[in-house]
């Protein structure tokens, strides 16, 4: 559930900086454990603030400090495989200077859940060791891209007084019903470009397994948004087609369509 806003947003959204442009960095094999001097969020900063920027994800209050990056923008909606990236980095101090080198891990791949009816639900796969991921998570899509249920880990819905007063945030909660983040919604304008870039803002210090997780549902539940948000009108001819099928056995693949 995007808001629509009339700026034509254009040129207005700052640049993100590429995995190209980090620190030498050294690649580590997927389930070495992380160094005590492993920094991934900013340290005055537990509970941050996570921006979306197109691929790459930062602390509102350290934009050019690269924490996270994804294979394609979530907010286009243009393949159906995601990959998701983490950045961490390693201070060090050699004869009295401090350096700092950083290391990407691929952390998680999410996609459609191709057995779940119309494809609504999306599957997050691990693609680290099970210390530093879970293996395999499903996320169970509600009555729309703005409310689901990851299993045993989170939930996000909208508030109903700020459904009905068409508001601006979702609230994520833990399995005990706490909340534990704040997104903000996506604006787009008549276009469908971004206009408000998607925040999602911490209220609770979560292990770092956990935030991983959690970033990722994110991104996966903004990429679902945004294929409901930028896909075609349901045309007459469309319609007249889907229903002949409809008339034919093909009932399923009507409900589908109409469902994501």
């Amino acid at each position: 559930m995007s808001h629509v806003s009339s700026h034509d947003g254009k040129g207005d959204l700052p640049q993100s900086e590429s995995l190209d442009n980090l620190p030498a960095y050294e690649t580590a094999p997927a389930d070495t454990p992380p160094s005590r001097n492993d920094i991934h969020m900013p340290p005055h900063d537990q509970r941050p603030t996570f921006i979306l920027n197109q691929c790459a994800i930062h602390a509102l209050l350290e934009p050019d400090r690269l924490l996270y990056e994804l294979s394609n923008p979530p907010c286009e909606a243009k393949t159906s495989t995601y990959g998701i990236k983490k950045i961490r980095y390693k201070t060090s101090d050699r004869q009295g200077e401090m350096k700092t080198r950083s290391r990407v891990d691929h952390i998680y791949d999410f996609h459609k859940n191709l057995m779940s009816l119309g494809m609504r639900d999306v599957e997050i796969l691990g693609k680290a060791s099970s210390k530093r991921v879970y293996p395999k998570v499903k996320m169970s899509q509600g009555l729309g891209p703005s409310s689901f249920n990851i299993k045993d880990h989170f939930k996000v819905e909208q508030p109903v007084l700020d459904r009905v007063q068409s508001g601006t945030e979702l609230v994520w909660k833990d399995n005990n019903d706490i909340a534990i983040a704040h997104e903000t919604l996506v604006d787009r304008d008549e276009q469908g470009n971004v206009t408000r870039l998607p925040q999602l803002k911490m209220r609770f210090v979560l292990e770092e397994k956990d935030l991983d997780l959690l970033v990722t549902c994110w991104c996966a539940r903004l990429w679902k948004e945004a294929q409901k948000d930028l896909a075609e009108p349901l045309s007459l001819e469309k319609f007249k087609r889907y229903a002949t099928a409809t008339k034919s056995g093909g009932g399923w693949r009507l409900r589908s369509l109409m469902s994501v």
